[in-house]
């Protein structure tokens, strides 16, 4: 890929997308915790036990917001170009 076909990633984008790996893998992680505990028979913090039902739903809007934003973009990429 030449330098002018090289596709540009955006700050904001970069971000987002830090952000909903780092959401929802550690929504995986607290459901992998909790799991663990109740196979082993101890009590976790409720923040821990809560986390999932609040991250993953923001980790969703977040991608949905991620596609919404990289649609625009492209499209106005597609309009200046042609």
């Amino acid at each position: 890929m030449t330098n002018a076909n090289k596709p540009v990633i955006h700050r904001a984008e970069r971000s987002l997308t830090f952000m909903i790996a780092s959401i929802i893998g550690l929504s995986i992680l607290c459901m992998i915790a909790a799991f663990v505990s109740q196979l082993a028979h101890f009590t976790l913090l409720p923040v821990i036990l809560i986390f999932p039902l609040i991250g993953l739903p923001i980790g969703v809007l977040l991608i949905v917001v991620l596609v919404v934003m990289y649609a625009i973009r492209r499209s106005r990429e597609a309009r200046n170009d042609g």
